[in-house]
């Protein structure tokens, strides 16, 4: 359960009609998309891991549960690193660092506020992003 509460699911999970024991069916179907990444969030900080893969934790997501969601990660980061794999930058403007990849190679890396200040990569996806473009999506 503390797993649940720190990333923010253990309300879903209590209010579910048997709770912790409530079978969710094939694809948590019981659950909403952004429920379900909060749900194996939790799955994966249970065992306390000091390294977290995420690999496009946002995708499909609104930005009300896209907000949920980093506010998990920000709890489930504090105690570990967590490495973002994101075509969208709104999934890595609170990282420590950014690395831009592109064909295979890393063509930037550094601070987001910095990287959003210089020509490059990072700085074109960042306007795209702003007005409204979805890179990667």
């Amino acid at each position: 359960m503390g797993a649940a509460r720190a990333v923010g699911i253990h309300a879903v999970i209590e209010a579910l009609p048997g709770g912790y024991q409530t079978p969710l069916g094939e694809g948590g179907a019981k659950l909403s998309h952004g429920e379900m990444q909060l749900l194996a969030l939790a799955r994966a900080i249970v065992t306390d891991p000091p390294l977290l893969l995420l690999d496009e934790p946002t995708s499909g997501l609104d930005a009300i549960t896209e907000r949920a969601i980093f506010e998990a990660f920000r709890v489930a980061g504090e105690n570990r690193t967590i490495l973002t794999i994101s075509h969208r930058l709104s999934g890595v403007l609170d990282a420590d660092e950014v690395s831009i990849m592109a064909h295979g190679q890393i063509v930037q890396s550094g601070d987001p506020g910095a990287l959003a200040g210089q020509e490059g990569w990072y700085a074109v996806f960042k306007q795209l992003e702003d007005l409204g473009w979805r890179v990667g999506a």
